[in-house]
């Protein structure tokens, strides 16, 4: 999600075993390991291994016995998800621990330098982090079901064990009085000073990777136009969304469907078109950590969202979605392109900025 958020949400089993929710700070190593507790033996590290029959029916009888997997993730929205995946194995509950990309990150690197037993599985939208962290021992040896085999997914791991499972396009945002844009560059040339919100830059290195997929879409001029228009600065689509709905303006780009399908459903006026062209977006892996306390569930739960049933439920609850595997309702694999955090240093933000957006923006 573009913007800042500090707030992590906890929901860990209590005593009871009902879950109690609990609010934490990324800094506040009290909280950090309220649910966990001191690591002990790991699971294997390095490339994924091809489960046969017997080894994944073992995993599977073990995964029942553990009974639960403790999941971080950055995705708003997913909660439907990991419902459609308890529905699926029943006896298996999900614990989920919910904050931004990088605030998770930080949390993540703090629990495992320490070995705090946290999460099992991660889920968030930093390729750089996975490939860290697999490269350093210290994601376990994902094991590929025999179905997962048959769809493709030992070549689709290309030796890695973290899975690129979900990905989802910002789209371009518009009030329902106004006729439906095919993309933002249509809408500039056609109504050159459309009322438009805009996500800052400053916001994050991924608003910046927006407005630079535009340019080398469509070149320098499109930003010029954007700066023509009766264009409105919000700090993060979470502010965009809302101001959008207020009726501030009528269109908004970079709009994010997690944001603002909450106000549709809630009767806003609005609606969104995927541009055919120029789209960014994010794409999220799934992982195992090394000391999960529940290595069988977790195995379970990470094949399951590899899975044609957990790309339906990316497609059903996460639209727009793009998935790996071929699903009715997706936007094509590889169309969306991504950001990568490795390659947006604070220095080329910063940069960027200077050079893109401040002399237009003011």
């Amino acid at each position: 999600m573009i913007g800042v958020q500090k707030a992590i949400v906890r929901r860990c089993l209590g005593s009871t075993g009902k879950q109690i929710t609990v609010a934490a700070s990324v800094v506040a190593m009290s909280v950090l390991t309220a649910c966990g507790s001191a690591g002990g033996e790991q699971a294997p590290a390095g490339p994924p291994t091809l489960a046969n029959d017997a080894a994944w029916s073992e995993i599977q009888q073990k995964a029942r016995e553990e009974g639960e997997v403790s999941l971080y993730f950055s995705l708003a929205g997913i909660d439907s998800v990991v419902e459609d995946f308890k529905a699926a194995n029943p006896g298996i509950n999900v614990n989920t621990t919910f904050a931004a990309t990088g605030d998770l990150t930080s949390r993540l690197d703090q629990e495992m330098d320490a070995n705090v037993q946290g999460a099992d599985v991660v889920f968030h939208a930093s390729p750089g982090w996975y490939a860290d962290k697999f490269g350093a021992d210290q994601l376990a040896s994902l094991q590929i079901s025999p179905q997962q085999q048959g769809e493709g997914w030992e070549e689709r791991l290309a030796g890695n064990s973290f899975a690129e499972v979900f990905g989802y396009p910002y789209t371009l945002g518009y009030r329902t009085s106004q006729a439906a844009p095919q993309s933002l560059k249509q809408l500039l040339d056609d109504n050159p000073r459309a009322r438009i919100g805009l996500v800052d830059p400053h916001a994050s290195p991924a608003a910046a990777n927006v407005y630079q997929v535009l340019r080398d879409t469509y070149g320098d001029e499109i930003m010029n136009q954007l700066a023509g228009a009766d264009y409105k600065i919000e700090a993060s689509n979470s502010t965009l969304a809302q101001s959008f709905a207020a009726g501030a303006f009528d269109y908004a780009y970079p709009s994010q469907s997690s944001t603002t399908k909450p106000l549709v459903d809630k009767g806003a006026p609005l609606a969104e078109v995927i541009p055919p062209e120029g789209i960014a977006g994010a794409y999220y892996n799934a992982a195992i950590l090394r000391n999960s306390a529940h290595p069988n569930a977790s195995q379970v739960f990470v094949n399951w969202l590899m899975s044609a049933d957990g790309a339906r439920s990316f497609v059903s609850h996460l639209a727009p979605a793009t998935v790996p595997l071929q699903t009715e309702g997706a936007v094509p694999w590889g169309q969306v392109e991504a950001y990568d955090p490795a390659d947006w240093t604070t220095e080329k933000w910063n940069d960027w900025i200077a050079t893109n957006w401040s002399p237009l923006f003011h």
